[in-house]
């Protein structure tokens, strides 16, 4: 029961992605991916001087390759959210299940009923909400890359949550903080060259703009959508 609820809380948490994204305005999209790891890292490495953070088993290489997943993550479900209306975008982020399970099915594993009823859950709002939804053509083209882009970003977490979870099977748990961190630091250094040639990187600290909306959304999208549900994927 306790993965049922996890899951579902870090799906929640990672949906609020696009109110948060679509709160913030006169910043695009490669300000807004690095402004969400950079103040993420900040938060875990103000929470790692509080807690000791044990090494895994995970090598270098694998530990890279993991860390990169959910980076490509990140930056595939924010773009998705940026160009998608919220609800299609959280539906096709949401279908990581489905992924899930046909990882389960290459390599013969057991499926988990929550694996299921979430699949099923995202399936069946998507298609209320295709049903009920009419979409100007001047705006079809956004939202089918914005969808494909969620799909892809589904795709992506269901690969790292596979790799966790053969550690875990193998007896060997991922350390969760390290995870956390190793993903926000590699997502704020590989996006540092695209976010300092972004005119909009100092609309956040000029005193004549709106600046405070889009601190409190970068904070919110950081925290509330990045840093905790990170945790609870782990945990899950």
């Amino acid at each position: 029961m306790l993965p049922i609820i996890l899951s579902a809380l870090c799906a929640l948490l990672w949906a609020s992605t696009g109110i948060f994204v679509k709160l913030l305005h006169e910043l695009d999209v490669a300000m807004i991916l690095f402004a969400r790891f950079a103040l993420a890292s900040a938060l875990v490495l103000i929470v790692s001087r509080f807690l000791t953070i044990k090494r895994d088993v995970l090598g270098d290489r694998m530990r890279l390759i993991t860390a990169l997943l959910m980076v490509f993550y990140y930056v595939s479900a924010t773009y998705a959210f940026y160009l998608a209306p919220v609800a299609v975008a959280a539906l096709m982020v949401a279908t990581a299940p489905l992924f899930t399970l046909i990882i389960r099915l290459i390599k013969k594993e057991s499926i988990y009923r929550h694996e299921i009823i979430g699949f099923g859950m995202a399936f069946i709002g998507l298609v209320v909400f295709l049903g009920q939804s009419s979409l100007p053509s001047a705006d079809l083209f956004n939202t089918l890359t914005g969808a494909s882009l969620g799909l892809l970003a589904a795709l992506l977490r269901a690969l790292y949550s596979s790799v966790l979870w053969s550690y875990q099977q193998r007896g060997h748990p991922i350390s969760t903080q390290q995870s956390n961190r190793d993903i926000l630091l590699l997502g704020t250094l590989l996006l540092i060259p695209f976010a300092i040639r972004t005119p909009s990187v100092w609309l956040i600290f000029d005193p004549l703009s709106a600046w405070w909306p889009n601190l409190l959304g970068l904070l919110g999208l950081a925290w509330l959508a990045t840093y905790i549900p990170n945790i609870l994927n782990s945990m899950a």
